[in-house]
Order: structure tokens, then sequence, then C-alpha cells
């Protein structure tokens, strides 16, 4: 019995991390991306971030550790595109595609970083990730 729970266990593992992404630990140098808000200020609404480096990461909604240096970012809207619709009409019709659902991205050790999807165009074509907000200290992870 042990010896098949052993073999679950490997397998199962082996799967989620030939897939997933390699984040830092907290001992290592390292910057926070946080997307859990969104910014009325700034016209930015939370995101999902999805896939880094080309890496799937499936649906992340509230931060990544990610090591200092560059990186490619792909992102969907995470906010009631109907709610929006008071102020782009076409809000309701608007997808995610490759065209505004990148950033690229360079990061540096120690700061916390606010992705968020702006919305501050009125055409949707224009709507895309965007960093809104950087400080320079590490956000607390509890």
């Amino acid at each position: 019995m042990k010896k098949i729970l052993l073999v679950l266990f490997l397998l199962t593992s082996l799967t989620v991390n030939a897939k997933g992404y390699k984040f830092p630990k907290n001992s290592e140098p390292h910057a926070i991306i946080e997307m859990g808000y969104g910014s009325v200020k700034e016209e930015a609404e939370p995101t999902l971030l999805y896939e880094i480096d080309g890496i799937d990461v499936g649906k992340r909604k509230n931060y990544v550790q990610l090591t200092p240096g560059n990186h490619t970012l792909k992102c969907k809207s995470a906010f009631d595109l109907k709610g929006l619709s008071y102020k782009v009409p076409e809000a309701k019709d608007f997808e995610n595609t490759k065209e505004n659902n990148t950033i690229e991205v360079q990061l540096k050790a120690g700061k916390t970083y606010y992705l968020g999807f702006s919305t501050k165009s009125a055409d949707i074509k224009d709507w895309k990730p965007t960093i809104f907000k950087i400080k320079d200290k590490i956000l607390k992870i509890v």
C-alpha cells in the first residue's frame, strides 16, 4: 500500500512540476507581482495572470514572486465587462486576444509591482495589461 501511495505521489508531483513555472523562494532575491486589486484612479481593473515567459501557470489572481529581470506576462481580464458598458458600450463584447493580453516587464528585487488591466481608452482594442503602481518594498505575504 505504501508503494502505491508513493508512486501516486511521484506521478502527481511530476505532472504538476513538469508544466509549472519555477518561482523563487522567499529567501532568494525576488519581486512581487500583485494583481488582485485594480485602481479607480488609474482606470486599471483586476487581472488574472496565466502565463509567465511562455509557461502556463494556471489562473493566478492574487500575487506571484518572480526573479529579477525581464519577463513576458500574459493576462486575462478579471473584471465585470458588463459593468464597464456604461463607459464603453462594446465592453460586454470584449475578448482577450494575443494583441491585448501580453506585457513585457523588467523587475527589480525588493519591489512590488501592481498589475492591472488598463481600461483608460474609449477604444476597447487599446485595453491591455499595465503596471499601474510600483512600491519600493516587498509586500508582506503571510
